[in-house]
């Protein structure tokens, strides 16, 4: 994974590719120096994979219903590889990135229980598991 230049002009990796420039010898400072009026400090990715699963008489509009809240709430379905290649992940799981120093599993499960809940048809509940990231594997994933 390589060093990405934000919108905002800062650097964002995450702990793999900060192994990465370590085992390779690179110098993160003079990596930060080419990116033309960078901030000096670098900003760790924070990865997060979330499940939630509605419970009770479910519908297909509840999960409809659902994808929306969490793609509002700043939840993806679509997770995207060190190499750039992007795959849909599997039904009721969802991936969160943030830059937010504070960011904690407890922190991303009382979000994606808020996004969850808010609207949530009457007889209806939800369930969250939300797990901190730091490398993934997968198998037989849609391409996005």
């Amino acid at each position: 994974m390589a060093l990405v230049e934000s919108a905002s002009g800062l650097i964002i990796f995450s702990e793999i590719s900060e192994a990465f420039l370590q085992r390779t010898g690179r110098d993160i400072g003079r990596s930060m120096e080419r990116c033309q009026g960078a901030p000096r400090g670098i900003v760790k990715m924070k990865n997060f994979s979330i499940r939630v699963e509605l419970l009770g008489r479910t519908i297909a509009a509840d999960y409809e219903h659902l994808h929306a809240r969490m793609r509002a709430a700043g939840f993806g379905t679509v997770i995207v590889s060190s190499d750039g290649s992007k795959a849909h992940l599997p039904p009721a799981e969802y991936v969160h990135s943030t830059t937010e120093a504070l960011a904690t599993t407890k922190t991303v499960r009382n979000k994606a229980s808020a996004a969850a809940s808010t609207q949530l048809r009457a007889g209806l509940s939800h369930r969250v598991f939300v797990v901190q990231m730091a490398d993934w594997a997968s198998m037989n994933l849609q391409p996005a």
